[in-house]
């Protein structure tokens, strides 16, 4: 996991995602009408999500292997070449919205330019709202439900699990609901630990298109996420 997109040309471009895309309750069928829409629409990456509350089990394996036929395997891409970044790839970053953490499984994906329109890569996400301690622990004992998935994201609900989440978990995404009200204040000694390792900061912002109020809560949130993460590795 932790995968970076760059595109690779003359010009540099810039990559338009989609990394939270709920299939939940969908069908195979639902699920690729949607992704051929959002191939309509010029996308170049999507991520279908799968949400889990708490611990992970056998059931959200299968899950996830559900998803392997629209998924497509970096390896086998046949419109992006794959570049571990130890080997002296150079490419300039086209989306942060991919960063992962920086270890060495981590790969980059090089699209060539005349390629970067006519494709879309498809992958598997998975979100684990976390609401006590041990359900943290339990995700170094389910590594190969996590290793089935392309980014991994957590929400943490509590300013401990927060902590705990920055400090040691090993996630692409930290994900929060921004439209509602925050049982924790963002702070930049704790956001700052989880940008230092590379981690993303995600505000969802789909339920203040629905309300006011939720909007308001929304920039008020978000506005809090970013100063603490000093305008850095923070998506929407």
């Amino acid at each position: 996991r932790g995968y970076t997109i760059a595109i690779e040309g003359e010009r540099a471009q810039m990559v338009l995602c989609d990394l939270n895309v709920p299939v939940e309750g969908l069908s195979s069928v639902q699920i690729q009408q949607m992704i051929e829409t959002y191939r309509e629409y010029g996308y170049d990456c999507i991520a279908l999500n799968v949400v889990v509350q708490g611990r992970l089990k056998r059931e959200h394996a299968s899950l996830l292997d559900s998803l392997a036929q629209h998924a497509v395997s970096a390896s086998s891409r046949h419109s992006a070449s794959l570049e571990h970044p130890s080997d002296g790839a150079s490419s300039s970053s086209a989306s942060s919205s991919q960063g992962g953490p920086s270890s060495a499984g981590a790969v980059e994906v090089v699209i060539p330019m005349d390629q970067a329109n006519r494709s879309l890569r498809v992958l598997r996400r998975l979100t684990v709202v976390l609401e006590e301690p041990s359900e943290v622990h339990s995700l170094s004992t389910s590594a190969a439900i996590i290793a089935k998935c392309d980014l991994l994201a957590v929400m943490p609900t509590t300013e401990q699990l927060l902590k705990m989440v920055c400090k040691s978990v090993d996630a692409d995404i930290i994900s929060f609901d921004l439209c509602g009200r925050m049982s924790f204040f963002f702070k930049h000694k704790i956001m700052s630990q989880a940008r230092a390792r590379s981690i993303v900061c995600e505000g969802c912002y789909g339920k203040a298109l629905e309300d006011a109020s939720s909007r308001r809560m929304f920039i008020s949130n978000g506005i809090s996420l970013v100063n603490s993460c000093k305008y850095e590795h923070v998506i929407l």
